[in-house]
């Protein structure tokens, strides 16, 4: 059921409105975030952001993390953010991490996808600053050239945040 409600034209509200009335979809709606089938994966993966019990997203960010390679760029863009909004372990930081690093370098990838990853990875090294050494080499003009002036300038913006604190 929830599954055909993806593939069918309705509004952010409209669905909104629908899985309100059915919590009991919360499971599913995560199923078919990590499933990867299209479009009902990347809509699901979008309305978790709206509707989802943190505590169930929560339990299942292994898979998410897990998941993020063989998506398209948007679905990743929506794990992703799905994924900043939840507590990792060491361990699931630093697969997100290698994660991010792959999704930076892929400069055919959409920008808003390698911002995110970039934004991610950011907050990863604040957590980790022996990690800032990896900022060296994924800040070259080969990686930033395909960003907008705008991406670029925040992203430039966060960067010099970040050494500034680090150096304190």
């Amino acid at each position: 059921m929830l599954s055909e409600l993806l593939t069918q034209r309705h509004t952010k509200e409209q669905l909104l409105a629908i899985l309100n009335e059915h919590p009991e979809w919360t499971e599913e709606l995560i199923d078919l975030a990590v499933s990867g089938r299209h479009p009902e994966g990347w809509r699901a993966a979008w309305l978790l952001g709206f509707v989802a019990d943190k505590y169930r997203l929560q339990q299942r960010v292994g898979e998410l993390i897990a998941t993020l390679p063989d998506k398209s760029d948007g679905y990743q863009r929506e794990l992703l953010k799905r994924i900043q909004e939840l507590t990792l372990n060491e361990e699931q930081e630093g697969e997100l991490f290698d994660y991010a690093v792959q999704i930076w370098e892929s400069i055919g990838k959409i920008p808003s996808v390698r911002s995110m990853a970039m934004n991610l990875m950011l907050a990863i090294i604040q957590k980790y600053p022996e990690l800032k050494e990896e900022l060296t080499y994924l800040l070259e003009e080969e990686y930033l050239s395909t960003l907008s002036p705008g991406i670029r300038k925040g992203l430039e913006k966060r960067v010099g945040q970040l050494l500034m604190k680090n150096e304190e």
